[in-house]
């Protein structure tokens, strides 16, 4: 047994599977994977969604809530001087 967490990018909360779709914005979720594999955490590649299991430790849940802090704001602090379709160019991920 286990459970799952899936983090999704959107400005309200979904209610329906047609808000998620919406909601999706590739180019930051591929940014999110890449940055997430290079601090040493993998999310699987189809999209944002992470399994827990019975062995999945509160260090585990932490070292994910550091990187996905890490990881909003870097993005928030680009967000004036860049393009989110430019990032995946310039920034060294």
């Amino acid at each position: 047994m286990g459970a799952r967490i899936e983090t999704l990018y959107a400005p309200q909360e979904p209610s329906n599977a047609a808000d998620v779709r919406r909601g999706r914005d590739g180019v930051l979720e591929s940014l999110l994977h890449v940055y997430f594999m290079n601090r040493g955490v993998l999310i699987p590649p189809f999209h944002s969604m992470l399994l827990m299991c019975p062995a999945s430790t509160q260090a585990d849940c932490e070292r994910y809530l550091s990187v996905l802090d890490s990881f909003c704001s870097d993005v928030l602090a680009q967000a004036g001087t860049l393009r989110l379709s430019d990032l995946t160019a310039r920034w060294p991920w």
